[in-house]
C-alpha cells in the first residue's frame, strides 16, 4: 500500500467503499420505485419516514468499524501479530454485538416514533412497521458482517 503511484493506490483502496455505497444507492432507489409502483404513495411515505434513523443507525456502525480499522492497522504497522490477532478476534465480537444493540434499540425508537400518533399516521404505520424491521434486520445485518470481515482486510492495506 506504501509502494507504487499514489493515485491508484488511492483508487484501488476507495473502490470497493464507493461500489458499495453505489449498491446502498442502488437499493434505495429500487425499493422506492416498487413501493411507489406496487404499493403506493402510503409505501413510499413509510420508506421516507424511517430513513433518517436508519442512516443515524448505519453510520453509528461505519464509524465503529472505521474505529476499529484504526486500532487494527496500527498494530498491524507495529508487527505486533499476537495484539494483532486478539484486536481482530475482539473487534469481531465487539462489532457483532454492538450492531444487533444498535439494531434493536433502532427497531424500538422507530416503532415508538412510527406508531405514537395511529390516527394521524394510521395508512402509513400499516407499511412503515414491517419496512423499519426489515430493513434493520437486513440492512444492518449486512453492514454488520461486510465491515466486520473487511474492516480488519482494510486496516491491513488491502482493497
Amino acid at each position: 500500500m506504501t509502494q507504487g503511484k499514489p493515485m491508484k493506490l488511492i483508487f484501488d483502496f476507495a473502490m470497493p467503499m464507493m461500489i458499495g455505497s453505489l449498491f446502498q444507492q442502488l437499493y434505495n432507489t429500487v425499493d422506492a420505485v416498487i413501493m411507489g409502483k406496487y404499493e403506493g404513495p402510503d409505501a413510499l411515505a413509510s420508506i421516507a419516514a424511517a430513513f433518517p434513523l436508519m442512516f443515524f443507525m448505519m453510520s453509528a456502525i461505519t464509524g465503529m468499524t472505521m474505529g476499529v480499522s484504526v486500532i487494527i492497522s496500527q498494530l498491524y504497522g507495529a508487527g505486533d501479530q499476537e495484539q494483532l490477532k486478539k484486536a481482530v478476534s475482539t473487534s469481531m465480537i465487539f462489532l457483532v454485538g454492538m450492531s444487533a444493540v444498535i439494531t434493536a434499540v433502532g427497531l424500538v425508537i422507530i416503532i415508538k416514533e412510527l406508531t405514537f400518533d395511529k390516527e394521524m399516521f394510521r395508512h402509513i404505520v400499516s407499511f412503515s412497521v414491517p419496512t423499519a424491521i426489515q430493513q434493520s434486520i437486513v440492512s444492518l445485518g449486512m453492514m454488520s458482517v461486510q465491515g466486520t470481515l473487511n474492516g480488519p482486510k482494510r486496516a491491513c492495506g488491502e482493497p
